[in-house]
């Protein structure tokens, strides 16, 4: 037993299936400063009347048990079936790691496993939805989509197409290198050679997508902007602000975090997708909340429920894995703690972390991942305390100045060299060994939010 809970036993997998007459009901009537979650990562922010719609994945592959059918997880397409507009040319097999591990976990579980497509949208009479059925109903209700990077549990192609075929008007916020990563599967008009054999990119969605250039990692680097006194990094929807910040989180060309505003000066919803521990997003907070300018923040984070790995380690052994590897390159858990100390009191709303559509969400697992205490008699202190520890390690000189990790293919080495992941991990498991000193007393996390599939998080 472990803070409450049973680590051999993790929770009974249970993936999300939204109505998707009950979703497009709910972004229809989604009211200024609302947000609708989703399920995963998907969500709709809405802003001075724009409803932007991010990350949208809603298709996902299942995993069963051969033997009883039950449900083991659920995992993304694999990249080429993520990149695919057509639906008759995707395999519907795995993503390549989890085809190779897939023997070893019939060998270490004894359960034989089969696929098959899944849709997290279900129709009126309880079938699943196609991706165009579900763009169909969802696109004509939003202003704009937004693709924060390209891991296929973020990112739909063939969603993308339909939704721009339903709604002509709609527009696609993607980030740097998009493109770059589009040429590896289509023709792209005017870059590639017209003897070129891959399929042209699909035309009416090349006229609908606008790159947004992420403010970068660090303020001694220069961005395209800074060059040509260009306001890359931003956008206008209506009389909504929208502006791109680089974050840190080890995938395919650039990943943005989001910030949804009324107007420039006015308080708006920060939108961090999948989020290492780094100083950089700390900082960044600090940054903004300082000027006023974050009502709310929604975060992707890692799993909190005891889970193994793959169904390879034990949950113990997943714990420590993700604690050591994946705090400080992809998904953090420890974010949020460190979140409480430069956020002030501004709710903070965690998604992701059920981890491909696992209906995982209950705010007890926090005390799972994190360690907390029952003993409020030094809240207080203890929140202060932490707010130091917080800004004196972010502005460490050791920690300033880190070689990025988002794969532009430009910096890809320098990002993945050991002298910048070393120190990465150092940083993170600073944060780490603090809080397991000195445990998080309950009431800090109360800010802290799990909202569940299909949940309006109100305005206030």
């Amino acid at each position: 037993m472990e803070n409450g809970f049973n680590i051999e036993e993790p929770p009974a997998f249970n993936p999300d299936r939204l109505s998707l007459s009950a979703s497009k009901e709910k972004i229809k009537n989604l009211q200024d400063g609302e947000v609708l979650f989703l399920s995963h990562s998907m969500a709709v922010v809405c802003e001075s009347g724009q409803k932007i719609l991010f990350d949208p994945a809603p298709e996902g592959i299942l995993v069963k048990n051969k033997k009883t059918s039950q449900s083991l997880d659920l995992y993304p397409l694999s990249e080429a079936d993520a990149m695919s507009t057509n639906p008759d040319n995707k395999t519907g097999k795995l993503p390549t790691i989890l085809k190779i591990l897939k023997p070893v976990q019939r060998i270490i579980t004894g359960v034989p496993r089969i696929e098959e497509k899944f849709s997290i949208f279900i129709t009126d009479d309880g079938q699943p939805a196609n991706v165009e059925a579900i763009a169909q109903a969802l696109a004509p209700e939003i202003t704009a989509l937004s693709v924060s990077h390209l891991d296929p549990d973020h990112f739909n192609l063939e969603f993308l197409d339909e939704s721009i075929r339903a709604n002509p008007q709609l527009k696609i916020l993607v980030p740097l290198g998009f493109k770059r990563v589009m040429a590896n599967y289509y023709r792209i008009p005017g870059v590639d050679s017209p003897q070129d054999k891959r399929p042209p990119f699909p035309e009416k969605l090349m006229e609908h997508l606008k790159t947004l250039s992420p403010l970068p990692y660090h303020s001694h680097e220069k961005g395209i902007s800074d060059f040509y006194h260009l306001n890359l990094h931003q956008t206008q929807l209506g009389n909504c602000q929208i502006t791109s910040y680089e974050t840190p989180h080890l995938t395919k060309e650039y990943n943005q975090a989001i910030l949804v505003q009324k107007e420039a000066t006015a308080p708006g919803i920060l939108y961090i997708p999948d989020a290492a521990l780094s100083p950089e997003i700390l900082l960044l907070v600090q940054k903004l909340v300082s000027e006023n300018k974050i009502s709310k923040i929604c975060i992707s984070l890692a799993k909190f429920q005891p889970d193994p790995i793959y169904d390879l380690f034990s949950p113990e052994k997943s714990k420590q894995l993700r604690d050591t590897q994946e705090e400080h390159l992809s998904h953090s858990a420890y974010i949020v703690a460190a979140l409480t100390a430069v956020s002030g009191d501004i709710p903070i709303f965690d998604t992701h972390q059920g981890s491909f559509f696992r209906s995982a969400r209950d705010e007890r697992y926090l005390e799972y991942r994190l360690p907390t205490t029952t003993d409020e008699s030094n809240t207080a202190p203890w929140k202060t305390q932490f707010q130091q520890f917080i800004n004196q390690l972010i502005h460490k000189p050791e920690f300033q100045q880190l070689p990025v990790i988002t794969r532009d293919k430009d910096r890809l080495e320098l990002g993945k060299g050991p002298a910048g992941t070393s120190t990465r991990k150092a940083f993170s498991q600073e944060i780490q060994h603090y809080l397991q000193e000195h445990r998080i007393p309950k009431s800090i996390l109360n800010i802290i939010h799990m909202p569940g599939p299909n949940e309006v998080i109100p305005a206030n």
